[in-house]
């Protein structure tokens, strides 16, 4: 049996704290290699496992929040629960965003492979003056804005807000912010290969979610192919969790 489909074996009969736990055992391990590769730096078993230790209570903590802070969907929505790996050489960014009482904007993204790999993810805050489905529609813009500076060519955009995803399909345009961003994603199309616009339901949305929450204390923020561990604990979540369906 090789590698991957030993731990693909492992996975399947795990329930998902256990399942967690082994990831962040296979991360932590990795993590050592790398330092004695690339840093000369050689750990002790016990750092190891403190590190892992660490990972998975920041997990554990990341499963327990994740229920509550998810919203109810529309009970005649059809969008998908959950988040889906996109089709092979196509990357799927999540964007949302989260407004505050003094008019601030925060922006999360996040972009991953058919993997479920995070390939980058970024904070950004603003003082505007947005209701929510423009500031939905400026995340979806700045999603693009990214595909195009990090060279995702074939990319699908996914949001929670069922509005702005309809208005990016159908070219619905209104007289306010939201027709301008609306514009801009289109005129930002051009400049891409190919581009779907996907809905999906908070559930499939909680990493960009949790970005954009971030966005409102640590802006400005981008990681290429690694993320805050919180943020890593949901991306995890999102490849185990359809494991036991």
């Amino acid at each position: 049996m090789e590698v991957p489909e030993w731990i693909e074996f492992l996975l399947k009969s795990l329930n998902s704290q256990d399942q967690g736990l082994l990831c962040n055992c296979l991360l932590s391990i990795w993590t050592s290699r790398n330092h004695l590769i690339f840093e000369n730096i050689e750990e002790s078993s016990m750092e190891a496992v403190d590190r892992t230790r660490r990972k998975h209570e920041e997990f554990l903590f990341a499963l327990r929040i994740t229920d509550a802070e998810i919203q109810s969907p529309p009970p005649d929505s059809n969008s998908s629960e959950r988040w889906n790996c996109p089709p092979t050489n196509t990357i799927k960014i999540n964007v949302d965003a989260s407004t505050s009482e003094n008019g601030l904007v925060g922006i999360g993204i996040v972009a991953r492979d058919n993997f479920g790999a995070i390939l980058m993810a970024s904070t950004w805050k603003g003082d505007l003056s947005l209701n929510s489905q423009e500031a939905e529609a400026l995340a979806c813009l700045m999603g693009l804005e990214k595909a195009q500076q990090c060279c995702f060519f074939d990319v699908i955009v996914e949001n929670d807000n069922i509005e702005v995803i309809q208005s990016l399909r159908l070219n619905k345009r209104q007289n306010n912010y939201f027709e301008s961003f609306i514009v801009d994603c289109f005129n930002l199309v051009t400049s891409l290969r190919s581009v779907k616009f996907s809905h999906v339901k908070r559930s499939g949305n909680r990493v960009a979610h949790e970005l954009a929450k971030i966005a409102l204390t640590n802006p400005n923020e981008v990681w290429m192919e690694d993320a805050p561990s919180n943020i890593c604990n949901l991306a995890f979540l999102d490849i185990i969790s359809p494991i036991h369906e």
